[in-house]
Order: C-alpha cells, then structure tokens, then sequence
C-alpha cells in the first residue's frame, strides 16, 4: 500500500496539532499519537525509524513515561505482525476492531507501566 507523503505529513500535524490543543485546555487527555502508532502497526507500513520517533513524541506530548509507547507498541507487535495479512483482507468493521482491540492492548500496557511506576 501506497501513501502519499504529504497528506500523511499533514494527517500527523493535525493530530499532533489536535492532542496538544485538547491535552493543554481540557482536562481531557488524548492519545491520537497511540492510535496512529496502532494504525501503523496493522497496515504494516512503517519504518523502525518513524515508529521509534511518534513513541517519544507521544510520550512527551501525552506525559507519559519515556519509551512506554515504545514498550507498548513492542509488545504489541509481535501478536500484530501474524494478522497483517488478516487486516489487510478484513472489511472496514473487523479492521476498526481489531485496531479497538490492539489500541485497547495498548492502552492497557501504557496504564500497567503508569501503576507500577505509582503515576495515575
């Protein structure tokens, strides 16, 4: 699958542009970074280099320990990489929950590390 890198460069400013927006003025804390990090994962179009890159990112916009999105999304990976083939040939409700159920995965990992680490 093909992407186009300008409107992915501008899907990812809006988000980013977005989480900052809503995570500064609200009490409301997103993840948008987390969700794109899962997206990226089941489409399988990614470098090691860009993954490593929107984690830490994530981490400083979200607050969240350093390198857990990147533990996270680790984990994540190894069950990930035998259903890419699987999302790819899913219609557009399976893939929606599978990646619900991947971020919900995640999520899950992210909040593990912030009890262990008593930051809630």
């Amino acid at each position: 699958m093909q992407i186009s890198k300008f409107k992915f460069s501008m899907f990812f400013l809006g988000i980013v542009g977005l989480q900052l927006l809503i995570n500064i003025f609200t009490q409301v804390s997103v993840d948008g970074l987390g969700v794109m990090l899962v997206i990226l994962l089941a489409y399988g179009v990614y470098s090691l280099r860009f993954i490593i890159a929107i984690s830490l990112l994530a981490d400083l916009i979200g607050h969240w320990y350093l390198g857990s999105h990147l533990l996270a999304i680790i984990l994540i990976g190894f069950v990930m990489a035998r259903l890419v083939n699987y999302f790819r040939m899913s219609y557009f409700i399976q893939k929606t929950l599978i990646i619900i159920s991947f971020y919900s995965c995640l999520m899950l990992v992210l909040v593990s590390v912030n009890g262990v680490l008593h930051n809630y």
